[in-house]
């Protein structure tokens, strides 16, 4: 009697550690298609809705650079920090573009007098911060894909693809 009623309970521990075991598994593989699922964003003015922060791009610029037969496009963005406790960080090495599929060079957030300065911030919890970031491009470029960090731990990305703009005679 005893071993029967040993291997009973045997049997439903090793029932529930396995069920719990794949209870984890399912329950994390939600919670990163929650936080980064689908989250491509094609239109100015649409947020990304973050774990830790929100974002969105509000314009977007296409300037001539004549002497180096390229052009810059500049984007304005808003970032509002939704955690409870966390500070988030914007700087450059939290940005990267695509431009036609090609990694983009010559990154950086924009430090102009025609804009109201670069986004470069701390921002903590509850807050918002905008400002501007660019990058180069080749003259004939179609779309850009701009990535920028919502969750650092996680490696969660915001995504937004664009069309590029008419280019503008000029200097941003």
């Amino acid at each position: 009697m005893f071993n029967r009623a040993s291997k009973f309970w045997t049997t439903i521990i090793c029932a529930l550690v396995l069920f719990s075991f794949s209870a984890c598994n399912d329950f994390s593989t939600a919670s990163k298609t929650t936080i980064n699922g689908n989250s491509i964003i094609t239109e100015l003015n649409k947020p990304y809705k973050g774990s830790i922060v929100n974002i969105m791009i509000t314009e977007i610029y296409a300037y001539e650079q004549s002497e180096f037969q390229n052009a810059t496009i500049v984007f304005k963005l808003i970032f509002e920090n939704v955690s409870k406790n966390s500070d988030y960080f914007v700087n450059p090495a939290s940005c990267e573009a695509y431009v036609d599929n090609f990694s983009a060079k010559n990154n950086y957030l924009v430090d102009s007098h025609n804009y109201e300065g670069p986004l470069n911030a701390t921002i903590s919890p509850g807050k918002k911060a905008e400002g501007y970031w660019g990058v180069d491009v080749p003259k004939d470029a179609a779309k850009i894909e701009f990535r920028i960090k919502d969750d650092f731990l996680n490696d969660v990305y915001a995504t937004f693809i664009l069309g590029i703009p008419p280019i503008e005679d000029g200097h941003y």
